[in-house]
């Protein structure tokens, strides 16, 4: 219990710190001493550094003009809530009651602070982190159960649902894309592939699932395949789905009327298929494909295998053409042929034959071992050759090119050999880069050269630790546009201005 006394003793002694006179003569109150204040805890307040802190009315102690000491000073001048208190007494708190109270207050003070400011954080925590998807982004695009998560890792949405700019999922990056590569499904007709999740034209044939891509102009088919199974044992009953396919090449071209598009795929057959096939009439425009992981071969025992004639377009892909008593292909009469991934090779005649037309071939091989027979023969029109090996065999006639005029044409990033004296290009005019020949090889090439695995029989892949392999690894210059795949699907560098292996073969 506080005890207060009258402070009426020493006030003549006090008066001059406790009050203070004014310009007109009369007595104030001193603002700036304890008694007229709230006593030790305004003297605690001037003096945070001291330990303690006591107030006095300056009539029993010796104190400064704002009446606070350090040392208790006696019951009767101690005023330790102020002059409007009264005196204080030892069973007063004073300066540590009050500065308890302080410190509680400043405690409670700081406890509801903290203790709202740990709310908020909580209910911050706690809360959703988003509501809809627009409030998420980058590898976690969608707002599932209240939380942002990658594309694959949701289950309430999905890219489709939410971003219909942007339907795919790439489960690589964890984004929303307009296309993959595996899954292209939301690209315009006229940009149906995908390179870097943006849609572009096609290159390949395998950026056109279930069908193929006209190459010249970088659209897929819009045609359902026609199956080709030379092994169906009910070929009177075939329909040409891949359940019940055409036994031959021919039955299934006969249904791909003049003048329009088709796609054909060709399954491996225990033997091979012994036909000859031209398309021709402008405006028709036949994809002949191998099915996947099958290697159809297919020959002839008259005329060529292949022939597009009279303004007809065909694209060939990954088919082997072995064996033909004429050649493999041939392109007449303002034809036209995309060769890409395929293999030429022991014909009778020159492999590919272009006469008043225009070929394309991309990481093919084609190869003749007849006596003075070149490998590809012009004797009009044009060649485009990139990535591919031709090979020769005996004879001053057998050149890996030969042609009236080279003039339009052009041979990059190949191999050119033959097995006899005649010139690797006889073709005036042809431009050639990054060509392999014979002279730029340490060694000669002949039939026990070793380069190849089976150059007398077509086989032209390369042989590793040959005496050119080191020369060939680096030989030409990957450029945009150039394939990205070898005959075998195998990568090549894909990188503008690096080494690469001329030739239809990237070794593994």
């Amino acid at each position: 219990m506080q005890r207060r006394h009258l402070a009426l003793f020493g006030f003549a002694f006090t008066i001059g710190l406790v009050f203070s006179g004014s310009s007109a003569g009369c007595i104030e109150p001193n603002p700036n001493h304890c008694y007229n204040n709230n006593g030790d805890a305004f003297c605690a307040e001037r003096h945070p550094d001291w330990e303690t802190a006591y107030c006095t009315d300056n009539s029993c102690v010796d104190a400064p003009n704002d009446g606070c000491v350090q040392e208790m000073p006696p019951t009767e001048c101690w005023y330790c809530m102020g002059g409007d208190a009264g005196l204080c007494d030892d069973e007063d708190t004073g300066t540590d009651t009050t500065a308890e109270t302080d410190t509680t207050d400043v405690t409670e003070t700081t406890t509801e602070t903290e203790t709202a400011t740990e709310t908020e954080t909580a209910t911050e925590t706690t809360g959703p982190e988003c509501v809809t998807s627009d409030e998420c982004d980058g590898a976690t695009p969608l707002c599932d159960d209240g939380s942002c998560v990658a594309c694959g890792d949701a289950v309430g949405t999905s890219c489709a649902d939410d971003y219909p700019d942007s339907p795919v999922c790439d489960a690589g990056s964890g984004a929303c894309v307009v296309c993959t590569e595996e899954d292209a499904s939301a690209c315009p007709m006229d940009a149906p592939a995908c390179v870097d999740n943006t849609c572009v034209p096609c290159t390949m044939h395998e950026q056109c699932p279930g069908s193929a891509c006209e190459l010249d102009v970088g659209t897929c088919f819009d045609v359902e395949p026609i199956h080709v199974d030379g092994d169906n044992m009910n070929c009177g009953a075939a329909d040409g789905t891949e359940a019940n396919p055409y036994c031959t090449i021919g039955a299934a071209e006969a249904l791909i009327e003049s003048g329009m598009k088709g796609v054909i795929v060709v399954h491996e057959a225990a033997g091979s298929y012994n036909e000859s096939i031209t398309v021709s009439a402008s405006g028709t425009r036949v994809a002949i494909l191998a099915a996947a992981d099958e290697t159809p071969v297919w020959e002839n025992d008259s005329g060529a295998s292949l022939r597009a004639d009279d303004g007809g377009t065909v694209f060939l892909h990954r088919l082997v053409f072995n064996g033909s008593t004429n050649s493999g292909v041939a392109v007449t009469f303002n034809g036209t042929a995309y060769l890409t991934r395929s293999r030429i090779s022991n014909s009778n005649q020159a492999g590919l034959t272009v006469s008043n037309g225009a070929a394309y071939v991309r990481s093919s091989s084609v190869g003749v071992q007849a006596v003075n027979i070149p490998a590809v023969s012009v004797t009009s029109g044009t060649v485009e050759i990139v990535s591919s090996t031709l090979g020769a065999g005996f004879g001053g006639s057998a050149s890996g090119i030969a042609c009236n005029s080279g003039a339009g044409s052009s041979v990059r990033n190949s191999i050119i050999l033959t097995l006899g004296a005649a010139p690797e290009e006889a073709c005036s005019g042809v431009a050639l880069e990054g060509v392999f020949l014979e002279a730029d090889s340490p060694d000669p090439f002949d039939d026990m050269s070793g380069w190849f695995v089976d150059f007398a029989n077509g086989d032209f892949h390369l042989v590793a630790n040959s005496p050119v392999f080191e020369t060939l690894s680096t030989f030409a210059t990957w450029n945009t546009g150039d394939p990205i795949v070898d005959i075998d699907g195998d990568p090549r560098v894909n990188i503008d201005g690096e080494a690469d292996f001329p030739g239809a073969d990237v070794p593994n």
